[in-house]
């Protein structure tokens, strides 16, 4: 198995002064736990390795890891025993000290392209210390806010029509962090998916709808109506043999 990740991140508008710690993990949305043990960070560089358990028998797989650091920013390159690759981008909010990113899992074929799959996000369970804060830029900010609210509300019809989406995708309470921490094409797409996804269920609500709405109609042979016999008037008085036998 071929792992291979890929983070793009949003540069910040200021440098944080934060520290790097030397294990810690990335928990990926799907059920990827990544450990990394890293060296102190020097010159802006730290080496050390890393760890995750998959596989058919769910062992480990061990990596060496090379990391770069500039005290807001992570990029990691990780040579997997198995021979894949990982490459690994995230960045700490000085806010809240919380590591995050977004991950695009490339798979090489034999002739060397990259399959595109799923984007998926992870975080780091861990906190990290920061001396000073480093602002998001003003678009950043006004755009993450508005993407935050339209997932909140595209959250609220979800559970509102009882579509019953759940994960990642559907939590809206770390919608606006996460935002700030990716590049700004994947919360278009996230909101795009979402709105796809809604347009199905409505889809599904209205086709159930058309269905209970049909009239009963009846099925087998239908019985014909039976044709009443052609009226025939009575003779008229006088008429007839009866008649004939009576005298006057």
């Amino acid at each position: 198995m071929v792992l291979v990740f890929l983070f793009a991140l949003a540069p910040a508008t200021a440098m944080a002064d934060c520290d790097l710690l030397r294990k810690f993990n990335a928990v990926q949305s799907n059920e990827i736990n990544v450990v990394f043990d890293l060296s102190d960070v020097e010159n802006g560089k730290a080496a050390g390795s890393a760890h995750y358990f998959g596989g058919p028998d769910f062992g480990q797989v061990n990596g060496q890891a090379d990391a770069t650091f500039d005290g807001l920013s992570l990029t990691i390159d990780v040579h997997w025993d198995n021979g894949s690759i990982g490459h690994y981008e995230g960045r700490i909010d000085p806010d809240s000290g919380h590591l995050a990113g977004a991950t695009k899992d490339l798979t090489l074929n034999p002739s060397g392209f990259q399959a595109k799959v799923n984007w998926v996000r992870w975080e780091s369970k861990q906190k990290f210390n920061c001396a000073q804060e480093a602002g998001a830029s003003p678009s950043t900010i006004a755009r993450c806010s508005e993407y935050a609210k339209t997932a909140v509300q595209q959250n609220n019809e979800n559970v509102a029509l009882g579509c019953g989406f759940t994960g990642a995708r559907w939590d809206s309470n770390a919608a606006e962090n996460w935002c700030r921490a990716v590049s700004p094409d994947l919360p278009v797409s996230e909101t795009t998916a979402r709105a796809n996804a809604l347009n199905d269920c409505r889809a599904q609500i209205a086709l159930r709808g058309q269905i209970d709405k049909k009239p009963n109609i009846p099925t087998g042979e239908v019985t014909k109506p039976v044709t009443p016999a052609p009226y025939e008037p009575l003779p008229p008085a006088g008429a007839g043999n009866l008649f004939k036998q009576m005298k006057p």
